[in-house]
């Protein structure tokens, strides 16, 4: 049985956020043998960056919509607030960010028994 994994990939850049998400970057061991592993961005830098990328695409991606609701969702209060909180209102994204938040809320509420 073969399986399908989506990827979403930002280049870095120069800018102090790109700078910021190579610094916290998370590494994943994705083979044993041999040993191989994959650089990741934070939960949180990848919320930041969809929401980016849905603001400067017109507000129209369900799709990224969606990524954002659903990693906040699964991450709960295992997500850093306080960091989101910062760079969502340096890079312009504070109000969609609160918005998908309350989704995400709402979401889980509609699923606990």
């Amino acid at each position: 049985m073969s399986a399908a994994v989506k990827v979403d990939v930002f280049l870095a850049g120069r800018d102090p956020f790109d700078q910021e998400r190579l610094r916290l970057r998370e590494r994943l061991l994705v083979s044993t043998a041999p040993p191989s592993w994959l650089w990741m961005d934070t939960a949180e830098h990848s919320v930041l960056r969809k929401l980016e990328r849905y603001r400067r695409g017109g507000e129209v991606s369900e799709r990224q919509w969606r990524d954002v609701v659903a990693v906040l969702r699964i991450q709960g209060s295992g997500i850093d607030s306080s960091h989101l909180d910062a760079w969502g209102g340096r890079l312009g994204v504070a109000d969609l960010l609160e918005r998908a938040r309350d989704e995400a809320r709402e979401g889980a509420k509609r699923r606990r028994p």
